[in-house]
């Protein structure tokens, strides 16, 4: 006979959440949903899944309630000193931190595992990244795109069957992410699909000796682009 699931499993157990966009946060969601505690730390300006469109309130778009339920949050700014001072104490109380912060950038806010580890000898400290710790692509950021691009799963888009998916949790879980868009809402219309997603400008470009992925992300990262392909004018 079996009982049922205990859902509060990991109650007591304090994350402190040092990610953002959707590959780390839905990580964490799962642990606040077996009940830990999870304080997520954002920048000023806020997790960048916020401002993803559909959103009935300011910066509380679809796509990032759909990866942060269960979790509390507070904004520290790591690049100055009282914000690092502020993340030290959370540090003191927590079991694990979770970072999707690139290698260098977290050691030069002496955050990497071997900082911590003198400092917290009992916390477990987590690295969530697109490339891993070491080797050429380490420091490079990782959008879902651009490691679509660089696996050569983009290539693979027209084979792509959504029946075949193994289990429907996990593909549900998916569609909460993003593609449950404007049907995460009750007093909304019924809109399903992420927009972004389904555009057919949001594909490798052909270019006369392959293909490209171009996804200016941010305002810092659209800067570059037109800065790139000469076009300072936009």
């Amino acid at each position: 006979m079996t009982t049922a699931k205990n859902t509060a499993i990991l109650e007591g157990v304090r994350i402190i959440d040092l990610t953002s966009v959707v590959f780390g946060p839905l990580a964490t969601q799962m642990l606040g949903d077996l009940g830990a505690d999870v304080i997520k730390v954002e920048a000023p300006e806020g997790d960048l899944l916020r401002q993803v469109q559909p959103s009935n309130n300011k910066l509380m778009g679809a796509a990032f309630l759909g990866a942060n339920r269960n979790k509390r949050s507070v904004v520290l700014d790591l690049k100055e000193r009282t914000g690092q001072d502020q993340l030290r104490k959370l540090l003191k109380d927590a079991d694990v931190m979770i970072s999707s912060i690139r290698p260098a950038a977290l050691a030069r806010l002496s955050l990497d595992p071997e900082t911590l580890r003198r400092a917290y000898p009992d916390l477990i400290t987590v690295s969530a990244t697109g490339f891993g710790q070491d080797g050429p692509y380490a420091a490079k950021p990782a959008f879902d795109d651009i490691v679509q691009s660089v696996s050569g799963f983009a290539s693979l888009a027209t084979l792509r069957d959504p029946d075949a998916a193994p289990m429907f949790e996990t593909l549900t879980a998916f569609l909460l992410a993003e593609h449950m868009d404007a049907a995460t809402f009750e007093d909304t219309p019924q809109s399903f699909g992420y927009s972004r997603m389904l555009v057919p400008h949001r594909r490798p470009v052909q270019t006369t000796d392959g293909y490209i992925t171009i996804l200016p992300y941010t305002n810092v990262q659209w800067t570059r682009f037109f800065q790139v392909v000469d076009r300072n004018d936009m």
